[in-house]
């Protein structure tokens, strides 16, 4: 094992104790202690609204036919793909397996061991954990580009720590578990990915875990639009388009539905969003970014 290997198992080793379900905190440091155990725990996710120049891209048209069986998209860009050299990024598409997703189909459970690590191509799909009552914590959106299950890739054996479930239709690219352990050896250039999808996994999920105890309703589903206009949104003829049901963004912003509704709707009557099924436009995100500092209701 290299010296970047020892340093990534290093880095991802988890307590192998299951984690309970995250209780109301009080302070961001108790946060930043819960997400650091289910980051460590070994199900790990890009943050695909980052900076261009950090990003991996596939655009050579000559490693795309060495991986022709896997079918990216042109440009596809992944933090996953960061740093590898030509023959390692022929290797890692050479051992991957594409597969067909379906809504709401389960790709990874809390608990499970992990024996696949999962990179999403197409579509979209939610990481949350599960409470004792059976409510969901929703942590992020999984767009394409962002990696999950990569305790697979590091440690044995190990478990998923959260929940990843399709909501739209889609691909991703599955390696199993012997194919995980000969990539690690095989390129060591995988390693500096792993640090560069902690570091920014890490820092979401402080945010998120921060929103929740220390901002109100109103501000929760604020940051939410945003978040999800960043990860999701197209730009439409009446402003950004975003794909959320009002039950879906009370989810995700750990509201109950009757709440999402009520404000939905008081933004609507503002001119600020319009609603349609199954569709949310925002005319500005400037709008609802001012909602934390409580500049307008």
């Amino acid at each position: 094992m290299t010296s970047a290997t020892k340093k990534a198992s290093l880095l991802l080793r988890c307590d192998s104790r299951a984690v309970s379900p995250p209780p109301q905190a009080n302070t961001l440091e108790s946060h930043s202690r819960l997400s650091r155990r289910i980051l460590l725990g070994g199900a790990v996710f890009v943050d695909s609204y980052v900076q261009e120049r950090s990003l991996g891209v596939i655009d050579n048209p000559r490693l795309m036919e060495t991986a022709s069986a896997v079918a990216l998209p042109p440009g596809f860009r992944s933090t996953f793909f960061e740093g590898l050299t030509a023959p390692e990024m022929k290797a890692v598409l050479a051992a991957a397996r594409q597969e067909r997703i379906s809504p709401d189909q389960l790709l990874q459970q809390e608990g499970d061991p992990a024996t696949r690590l999962w990179l999403l191509v197409t579509g979209r799909a939610a990481a949350y954990r599960l409470a004792h009552d059976g409510g969901k914590l929703f942590l992020r959106w999984v767009v394409p580009g962002d990696a999950f299950g990569l305790a697979t890739i590091v440690r044995t054996p190990a478990r998923y720590f959260v929940t990843v479930e399709a909501v739209q239709e889609g691909s991703l690219l599955a390696w199993d578990l012997p194919s995980c352990r000969a990539l690690v050896l095989q390129c060591p250039s995988l390693s500096k990915a792993v640090n560069s999808i902690v570091s920014n996994y890490l820092d979401g999920l402080i945010d998120a875990l921060s929103a929740r105890s220390f901002q109100t309703a109103k501000q929760r589903l604020a940051r939410m639009l945003v978040v999800s206009a960043r990860q999701l949104g197209r730009t439409g003829r009446e402003g950004i388009e975003l794909d959320l049901t009002n039950e879906q963004l009370a989810v995700t912003a750990h509201v109950s539905l009757f709440t999402a509704t009520r404000k939905l709707s008081k933004w609507q009557d503002l001119g600020i969003l319009k609603k349609h099924r199954g569709k949310i436009v925002l005319q500005s995100l400037s709008l609802f970014e001012s909602v934390g500092k409580d500049t307008w209701r």
